[in-house]
């Protein structure tokens, strides 16, 4: 079973929470540990350096297990005291009632040093025991060990056990009531933009999280949402108006040609009739094809088609362009003028800029009248602006109104839809030029004057120079 993420977060914490406790207790319990034994072997060694001064005068004159006073006072609080000469015979014991052991169960002590040990005695006490050489005037006179119990350290240490782990286990109590409140504190914006966005769906992308949050994590998130939604939505309308425009569209020549030949089969016609039906009919297939062209390329650049961006010489580009057209433009009495300045080269994909040159050339010959003029150039950009080529189709046709500027690059917009219709126009070649322009990285941009003219300006970045 998958826990929630409220669940996680607060085990996580939990458990986090508890390895810390964990290390930081025995850390401080060895702490502890090793402060106490250290007191008490440093107690030890003072007792034994004490008794030290008492034994001595009893071991020059060669005394053996005597009870003078200050030796008994010595013994006061110790469970183990202890003295051997330096022959190893015992001379004193005040060991709980243990019988004294003998000099061979001694390791000799250090002679400038105290030897620390610890020791089980037959009674079952276990003891800390320090062993010290006794001298007098640079001389070994003897060895002495003073114990005493570890009971009390370890009940102590006992006692910090029992409460650090009682500690432990009211802290983990409190961590996960904490931390459980935190992670619902913490997830609370998700539940309410997990609510918000159940409540939008496909048929309707209007609706926004529109939530109140601080400017955090949570905060950028619904913002990111809202954007992401705002996204959706206009690539949503973009796609039923394509559909719809795109039926239309294609509705129209498909009910020409119906209804041509309905007519044409209706009775019977001349040859000639036939003919001018068959003319029409061709007319609107090749229409067709070139809607339906377009439509497909559309359809690629919605795909997201990957450009094979490769350095490109745009001045053979735009001469071969201005060559394929001049034919079409001398039947329509247009005068076509190209121009090739030297530019640098750019990254570009040969085949869409082309379709790009094409497209716009075409919107130029279907605009201009007889006698007008197309002029073609192709030009560095000036000083002070990136580095690219600029290409700036202009002609002298009828020009646009301002107000269908601002639109002439959307997908089926056309300013004049009989006439376009009548030119074979469907109002998608300046939506296919946009996007080769901004696929390769550059912009294109269009100023008219109406009954005077149009240019069409498209910039594109030059090859970086490594």
């Amino acid at each position: 079973m998958r826990l929630h993420a409220r669940t996680r977060l607060t085990l996580w914490y939990t458990l986090l929470l508890a390895g810390t406790l964990v290390v930081l207790g025995g850390v401080a319990l060895f702490a502890v540990e090793r402060v106490l034994y250290a007191s008490l072997n440093d107690s030890l060694r003072a007792r034994a350096q004490s008794f030290e001064a008492a034994v001595s005068h009893e071991l020059s004159e060669g005394e053996r297990g005597g009870s003078s006073r200050e030796v008994v006072a010595q013994a006061s609080g110790l469970d183990v005291l202890r003295a051997w000469d330096s022959r190893g015979r015992p001379i004193y014991s005040v060991e709980d009632g243990a019988r004294p052991p003998t000099a061979a169960t001694i390791a000799p002590a250090a002679p400038d040093a105290a030897v620390v040990s610890t020791e089980r005695l037959p009674s079952g006490l276990t003891v800390r025991v320090v062993t010290q050489a006794l001298r007098a005037g640079g001389l070994p006179l003897g060895v002495v060990q003073v114990g005493r119990s570890t009971a009390d350290i370890e009940n102590a240490l006992a006692t910090l056990r029992v409460l650090g782990v009682a500690g432990l286990a009211l802290s983990l109590a409190l961590a996960t009531l904490g931390g459980a409140f935190l992670a619902r504190r913490a997830l609370a914006p998700v539940e309410r933009v997990t609510r918000e966005a159940e409540l939008i769906g496909a048929d309707d992308l209007s609706r926004r999280l529109s939530l109140d949050l601080p400017d955090d994590e949570m905060g950028r998130l619904a913002q990111a949402f809202d954007a992401m939604i705002a996204r959706l939505e206009a690539a949503f309308e973009r796609q039923r108006r394509f559909t719809a425009d795109a039926s239309h569209e294609l509705r129209t020549p498909l009910g020409i040609i119906r209804s041509q030949v309905d007519v044409a089969l209706g009775q019977p016609r001349t040859a000639e009739h036939y003919v001018r039906v068959l003319q029409g009919v061709r007319a609107e297939t090749d229409r067709l094809t070139r809607l339906t062209e377009r439509l497909l390329t559309l359809a690629r650049a919605e795909g997201r088609e990957t450009l094979t961006l490769v350095p490109v010489d745009v001045q053979d580009l735009v001469a071969e362009a201005g060559t394929s057209v001049a034919g079409r433009a001398r039947d329509q009495g247009v005068r076509l003028d190209v121009t090739i300045y030297d530019v640098p080269e750019v990254h570009g994909d040969p085949v869409w800029l082309t379709q790009l040159l094409f497209n716009l050339l075409d919107n130029a010959l279907r605009h201009t009248p007889g006698g007008g003029k197309i002029a073609l150039t192709l030009e560095s950009a000036p000083a002070g602006e990136p580095d690219g080529a600029i290409i700036r189709i202009n002609d002298t046709g009828e020009g646009i109104a301002p107000e269908h500027l601002p639109h002439l690059f959307e997908r089926f917009y056309r300013t004049d839809a009989g006439r376009a219709r009548s030119t074979g126009g469907a109002g998608l070649g300046l939506a296919i030029c946009d996007w080769v322009a901004q696929s390769h990285g550059g912009s294109i941009s269009v100023a008219s004057t109406l009954g005077a003219g149009t240019t069409f300006t498209v910039w594109l970045p030059a090859v970086p120079v490594t």
